[in-house]
């Protein structure tokens, strides 16, 4: 598949009829350097669209029950894209009734890689989908870190009548001055300032950019009101 940026939306359109559960994909569309794929979230709309297919309810719910197989989606189809499109920046998923937003910069920090550099010629996209696509432990932690950080930042400040952008900024003074810190899990942990070290703020910061990401991500599909709004709204928005 080749990288380039003019045929770019038709390549793309080309590429989703072979990634994981493509028979079971509803729409999809390009929007600037933003993907979106979004599965069928019933048997039912299936069927609306796909009247002849062969294909049973049992079929489609024996697919979509396995967790594994829904991860290995959520993972594995964003970085392959990053992989192949290096014009594309957002991946988003909707899956289950469930939205995921995935940024190249997420998974570039959080796997330590630069995912357009991986090669299928040198072994590097292999070793890179053994210990993060296809090894259970390491896939789990991928996606958890995906949702954690919005859902834990939710809770941690979503009672204050705070923009995003101001959530966003305190967080980030919080970390700067040693007082609050993000795990590789996304969970955001305060103490006194001072108490996290120069290796906690690098890796908060990882984080947060990460999130801003996501944000960002969001203002190609949502209106102006999603970095306006409360955190609340902006949240309850997005992911709904």
């Amino acid at each position: 598949m080749k990288r380039k940026v003019e045929g770019k939306q038709l390549l793309i359109s080309e590429y989703t009829k072979v990634i994981n559960g493509a028979s079971f994909v509803n729409n999809w569309e390009v929007n600037g350097n933003v993907v979106f794929i979004e599965y069928f979230s019933s048997f039912h709309d299936y069927k609306d669209i796909n009247e002849d297919s062969s294909i049973t309810q049992e079929d489609f719910e024996n697919y979509f029950n396995s967790g594994d197989k829904i991860l290995k989606i959520v993972v594995g189809e964003p970085a392959r894209i990053f992989r192949e499109f290096s014009n594309i920046s957002v991946v988003k998923i909707k899956l289950r009734e469930i939205s995921y937003c995935i940024t190249r910069a997420s998974l570039n920090s959080l796997t330590n890689l630069n995912l357009s550099d991986l090669s299928t010629e040198n072994g590097t996209w292999r070793n890179f989908a053994n210990e993060y696509i296809y090894n259970k432990l390491n896939r789990q932690k991928l996606y958890s870190q995906i949702n954690n950080f919005t859902a834990d930042l939710h809770l941690k400040i979503s009672h204050n009548n705070l923009t995003v952008d101001q959530s966003l900024q305190i967080l980030n003074r919080k970390i700067e001055k040693g007082e609050a810190r993000i795990l590789n899990s996304g969970t955001i942990e305060f103490a006194t300032p001072g108490t996290f070290d120069e290796t906690d703020k690098k890796n908060s910061r990882y984080s947060l950019f990460f999130f801003q990401g996501v944000l960002r991500a969001a203002g190609e599909f949502l209106t102006k009101k999603v970095l306006d709004g409360s955190l609340l709204e902006s949240i309850k928005d997005f992911f709904e």
